[in-house]
């Protein structure tokens, strides 16, 4: 967190472009530590600049070519996710032609939990993979641990991605 924050300070108080909801909360969590800030407003400008990478694109209202037409796809809102980025992952995943299946249920990751209680995390991702269906080609999801997750757990032949991994294909 320290050389984080110097590294910011340094470079002027940048926003920070964030593509992994998971990875937003825990640098949200640094406002959290104590004697870190020089003052209360400059940890309010480190909140504020900390921006997820799904805010600055907007699905496009005709994209020039439907690369996603006739693919069904799980959209996949992680449990860390800003409000908002569900929804705005369906519309961008639609925009390009795709079938979406919307779902917010946990993929069974758990972080540290997975240490833990990793009987109690695979009943939660396979309850994931229930309602995922049959004709799925592939998940997409705003989370580098819930991609990593889903991709070691996916039924063979669904793809698991992120979803800035789309845009590889346009």
């Amino acid at each position: 967190q320290e050389k984080n924050i110097e590294r910011w300070r340094a470079l002027g108080r940048p926003r920070v472009a964030v593509f992994c909801a998971t990875c937003l909360a825990g640098l949200q969590g640094y406002a959290q530590s104590a004697g870190q800030w020089q003052d209360e407003a400059e940890r309010e400008q480190w909140l504020q600049g900390l921006t997820p990478l799904w805010h600055m694109i907007s699905p496009p209202a005709e994209p020039e070519r439907q690369v996603l037409a006739g693919k069904n796809i799980v959209a996949h809102s992680p449990c860390h996710s800003p409000a908002g980025e569900g929804p705005w992952l369906e519309s961008f995943v639609r925009a390009y032609g795709a079938q979406v299946q919307m779902l917010d249920h946990c993929c069974g990751l758990g972080g540290s939990m997975q240490l833990e209680h990793p009987k109690l995390c695979s009943r939660v991702g396979s309850a994931f993979w229930a309602s995922v269906a049959p004709e799925t080609e592939a998940v997409v999801t705003g989370c580098a641990g819930c991609v990593l997750h889903l991709g070691a757990t996916a039924p063979r032949p669904i793809q698991v991605g992120h979803w800035l991994e789309l845009f590889v294909t346009q």
